[in-house]
């Protein structure tokens, strides 16, 4: 967070919109988050497929 808080003042001290810096940088920061958890599943989904053939 302490990030996005330096881009935003830079924004503001460049007087360069930075509402819409704000909202992309929170943006990144949630897809970042949420790519993690769905790269994760994948990952156990295809563990477990990995496991259920070698049983077979």
């Amino acid at each position: 967070m302490p990030r996005i808080l330096r881009r935003v003042w830079g924004n503001l001290w460049g007087r360069r919109q930075p509402l819409i810096s704000l909202v992309g940088n929170l943006s990144y920061r949630k897809n970042l988050q949420l790519s993690c958890e769905a790269y994760a599943a994948l990952k156990r989904h295809l563990g477990n497929r990995h496991d259920r053939a070698e049983k077979s």
